[in-house]
């Protein structure tokens, strides 16, 4: 487990939890306890923020071969996909929740390269 970001009242830590090849979200109180496992989805969910009010953390999802924003409810345990990249070679970083709750800023890129030949002479 790791990777912890806190609640914006300090009761929550969101976190990811490593089960084989995957990694799913994790939620622990901020006083200790049991950690609960919140997704259980093939791929990758990376956490990075709650919203304003503490209910949804939004997160990095590779899931079906693309990197997508996600975020899932605390207290419903829904998930919602909020971009729809599908480009092999791009991928999605470091969500955050406005102050306001009514916007979520990301890194997004795509990797390129070249293969260069060269002739020996």
């Amino acid at each position: 487990m790791g990777f912890g970001c806190w609640s914006p009242d300090s009761r929550w830590i969101a976190f990811e939890i490593k089960r084989g090849d995957d990694t799913h979200l994790g939620l622990i109180s901020g006083e200790g306890g049991q950690p609960v496992q919140l997704s259980y989805e093939k791929g990758q969910s990376w956490p990075h923020s709650f919203s304003p009010d503490g209910d949804k953390i939004v997160f990095a999802g590779f899931r079906d071969g693309s990197w997508n924003i996600w975020w899932i409810s605390r207290r419903a345990k829904v998930q919602k996909q909020i971009t729809d990249y599908s480009k092999l070679n791009a991928f999605v970083r470091y969500p955050a929740w406005s102050p306001r709750g009514d916007r979520i800023v990301y890194e997004y890129a795509e990797t390129t390269g070249n293969i260069w030949l060269a002739d020996f002479k």
